[in-house]
């Protein structure tokens, strides 16, 4: 009996490891979705995600049917949530289509999800949180404010403006955002995580468990190396 415990549980590991849902058939299906105009919106679905500033709120998806069948879309109050009812494995094509407003301000991106923008995105304040490998590309920005979070080995390359930005990375995570440029830049950086900024004016903030930091720019310095972390100018 004591050695029928581990078998069933390696048994349970191995069933779950293989329950991730595929494609079937051609990936050629589109399903368009009219959602009420949301200011937030939270990414849990292994997928190329595209957001596209636009007068009028909707989702679209591009993939096999099953996929399309397997997400689930929902308006919360002011946020929308994007949500697999089971893990997604392989496919040919898997596009999420997200047309937002200009009250969108926070987005969350989790599982594996692969973000870009359509345009440029233009906002007062806005805030971007990555987890779960998720990562941002292809994507240019005009921010008065904004507030960047990286962690689980999530990663960001973005260009574009901001006066103000806040950025924190962690848990091996990277954010390349030498091609933004910022007025003032206040970062925390740990846990071998990497962080590239272009600061034109002020740059302060920490350093620490082996994370580093390189930037562009003459700012003014106000910075703390340690636990074998460095801070270096390009």
């Amino acid at each position: 009996m004591k050695n029928l415990i581990p078998i069933i549980t390696l048994a349970f590991i191995m069933m779950s490891c293989n329950s991730a849902l595929d494609g079937e058939g051609t990936a050629t299906a589109t399903q368009e979705y009219a959602v009420e105009g949301f200011d937030s919106a939270e990414i849990n679905c292994n997928c190329d995600v595209t957001f596209i500033p636009s007068e009028t709120s909707k989702v679209v998806v591009e993939s096999h049917q099953n996929l399309i069948d397997n997400l689930d879309i929902r308006s919360k109050g002011r946020n929308l949530v994007l949500k697999e009812k089971t893990s997604v494995g392989d496919y040919d094509l898997y596009n999420v289509l997200i047309y937002f407003t200009p009250e969108l301000d926070e987005i969350e991106l989790n599982k594996q999800a692969r973000m870009r923008i359509s345009g440029t995105l233009k906002a007062n304040e806005f805030s971007l949180d990555l987890n779960d490998q998720s990562s941002v590309s292809e994507s240019f920005i005009d921010i008065k404010n904004f507030d960047l979070d990286l962690s689980e080995q999530s990663s960001a390359r973005m260009s574009g403006t901001v006066i103000k930005l806040d950025v924190n990375t962690s848990n091996e995570s990277r954010a390349e955002l030498s091609d933004l440029q910022a007025v003032e830049v206040e970062f925390s950086t740990k846990d071998n995580s990497h962080l590239s900024i272009y600061a034109m004016k002020d740059l302060s903030g920490t350093a620490s468990n082996n994370s580093q930091v390189s930037y562009k720019g003459d700012p003014n310095k106000n910075t703390t190396e340690k636990d074998r972390a460095f801070i270096r100018q390009n």
